[in-house]
């Protein structure tokens, strides 16, 4: 630095007086940060967990019950099928010899149960989270039961069957066949037009043309009795022709299961 005063500097020059300038000098350390930066350690690989194991497969027994003697059901079939696989089937039996079964599920898939057995009402169940051990039970068909068929039809003021009595009469003769210890009472119902008399003649011969269709079907004359019941047991009382066709039809009444 050069110091110097303002006299020296001055603007008038004849009062400037000559200065020897001098410099200072300053002496300076200098620091340089040699240290070595941090490494920078990158983060490990984001690794996916590993998906647990499928739920294992493990084997189920099934046993096919009757829900009034808390019996076992021999000779049922039974089909079973995944919920989860599109109704994909993945167990059937034709036959037992007895009433239980075994195979094997995934422990929390869904299935629906359907079970077959003659003398005995459909089944079909849907079930989830099955344990060892897989209970069905079945209802028995009783004496007292009694199956309405609509779609029996006849010529008008006669007996005869007419042609689309068909599908009905085939579906039933098949359920019979299907069931061989049940024996079938066929009751034929009319409206209440008419007398007492020409009901009770006209609906007689109605169910008896039912029996001699299903005798046709293959079905054993001995399994199958029928009555004329007229007008005696309404179903409608009202005097429309809807009540009307509600009171005409066929019954079929259990009278013996063996």
């Amino acid at each position: 630095n050069l110091l110097s005063t303002e006299r020296a500097f001055g603007s008038d020059y004849k009062t400037r007086k000559s200065v020897n300038p001098f410099i200072v000098g300053v002496k300076g350390t200098i620091f340089f940060d040699v240290t070595k930066p941090k490494k920078i350690i990158p983060p490990p690989p984001i690794v996916k967990p590993t998906p647990p194991p499928p739920p294992p497969v493990i084997p189920i027994t099934g046993k096919v019950i009757n829900i009034e003697t808390n019996q076992e059901v021999p000779g049922v079939a039974v089909d079973m099928f995944d919920l989860k696989k599109n109704n994909a089937k993945v167990f059937s039996v034709a036959k037992t010899a007895t009433g239980v079964f075994n195979t094997k599920l995934d422990r929390k898939g869904s299935y629906r149960v359907t079970v077959k057995a003659p003398n005995y009402q459909d089944y079909t169940e849907e079930v989830s989270n099955v344990g060892d051990t897989l209970m069905i039970y079945i209802e028995p068909f009783r004496s007292t039961d009694v199956f309405v068929v609509r779609n029996i039809y006849f010529v008008f003021d006669k007996k005869d069957l007419i042609a689309t009595s068909n599908v009905a009469l085939d579906s039933m003769a098949n359920f019979m066949k299907e069931n061989p210890g049940i024996k079938f009472k066929v009751e034929g119902h009319t409206d209440r037009r008419g007398s007492a008399a020409y009901n009770a003649r006209l609906s007689n011969e109605r169910a008896q043309e039912v029996v001699k269709a299903l005798v046709a079907r293959g079905i054993d004359e001995s399994r199958l009795t029928f009555e004329g019941m007229g007008a005696s047991v309404p179903l409608c009382t009202d005097e429309t022709e809807e009540c009307h066709g509600m009171n005409r039809r066929v019954e079929f009444r259990i009278t013996d299961v063996e």
